[in-house]
């Protein structure tokens, strides 16, 4: 019996080894033979690239050469071809871009609305394996395209992206198709994002943040998938997916440290009121990686600590205390109202007789 590929969940893309997802790939397109699908998965592992530490830099890198060189659809998803620019060279990204854009004007116009968010980006995309010195998860809300929000939690990324950095990332998750829930894309807008340290919680209201109208404008120049492209998901039930998906393990067969939550309920609204740093800090951290100005403003605290107060032998200060123990020790041994003579008994005369 022929085993039938499965369309793959987000924690499949953010969870499984480098080489079982790889696997996976290649038995999708053999069965499936759903290319747009597969652009759109291997941009989403790219996303991953850049957001934590582990190398999936270089990711499917053959079979996305494939699908981009040779005679598949790609109709859908060909704005997204930007971001593989890496995987060909000069003479093979010209044949690829004439196939895709019979217009090259169109090319130009796409290349121009793009540059900037592509540029400041591009880096971290097709970057390797980065050390890091504080574990951290990225926990994230995300509106579906109903407008129902949901949090979604990366762990093990890296904390030294800024704010900027790590939203145009995610970003690029609202402008695919291939995660949904009963037939509704799961990441349709990123409402907000902050780094959740092993023993520092770094809120959202800690950073300043771009006005919601400014970064709509931004992102909405993104490269966008044209229609949807996971027919191989109409057949089977979104539960019959997530009930059957397989745990997140390595080549080895060992369970992965990246761990992908999302909370089916409305994301938790934080409290009104949260630690918030003065006017200043925000201005000198504002833009700076979240490890780094963390260490200095805990290092200015302990610098703002003052110096304990030891009092000296020849100050007043000493002479002060020395007639308060004296008091202290007079209100001590002051007698009780009620206490009398003779250890505070009172005499009386026997009963019925008189003195």
């Amino acid at each position: 019996m022929t085993s039938t590929s499965k369309p793959l969940s987000n924690r499949q893309f953010f969870g499984m080894g480098f080489t079982n997802l790889e696997s996976r790939f290649s038995s999708n397109l053999k069965q499936k033979n759903d290319a747009a699908y597969l652009v759109q998965g291997a941009l989403a592992v790219m996303v991953r690239n850049a957001l934590c530490p582990a190398d999936f830099s270089g990711f499917s890198k053959e079979l996305v050469r494939k699908l981009f060189m040779e005679d598949y659809d790609l109709s859908a998803v060909r704005e997204l071809c930007v971001y593989f620019k890496e995987y060909f060279n000069e003479e093979e990204w010209a044949e690829v871009t004439a196939r895709l854009f019979p217009n090259q004007q169109e090319f130009a116009q796409l290349e121009e609305r793009t540059r900037v968010h592509i540029e400041k980006i591009y880096h971290l995309l097709h970057s390797g394996e980065r050390p890091v010195e504080v574990k951290a998860s990225l926990v994230t809300t995300f509106e579906d395209e109903n407008g129902k929000k949901h949090g979604w939690t990366l762990s093990n990324v890296d904390p030294n992206l800024t704010t900027e950095e790590h939203d145009a990332l995610l970003a690029i998750l609202t402008t695919l198709d291939i995660f949904q829930k009963d037939g509704v894309r799961r990441f349709a807008k990123l409402v907000g994002a902050y780094y959740n340290l092993v023993q520092v919680t770094i809120n959202p209201q800690a950073v300043k943040e771009e006005a919601p109208e400014l970064k709509a404008a931004k992102f909405a120049v993104l490269p966008k998938v044209a229609s949807l492209s996971i027919d191989a998901d109409a057949d089977i039930p979104a539960e019959t997916i997530d009930s059957q998906e397989e745990p997140a393990l390595d080549e080895k067969g060992e369970f992965l440290d990246t761990v992908i939550v999302e909370e089916e309920a409305p994301a938790p609204k934080l409290p009104d009121e949260l630690p918030k740093p003065n006017g200043l800090a925000q201005g000198l951290f504002s833009g700076m990686p979240l490890v780094e100005s963390l260490k200095l403003q805990l290092k200015g605290m302990v610098n703002q600590q003052p110096a304990p107060v030891v009092p000296d032998d020849k100050s007043e200060d000493k002479g002060v205390t020395r007639n308060l123990n004296k008091d202290s020790k007079d209100l001590m041994n002051k007698p009780n109202k009620r206490q009398k003579g003779n250890g505070g008994k009172k005499r009386r005369g026997k009963k019925g007789k008189k003195r």
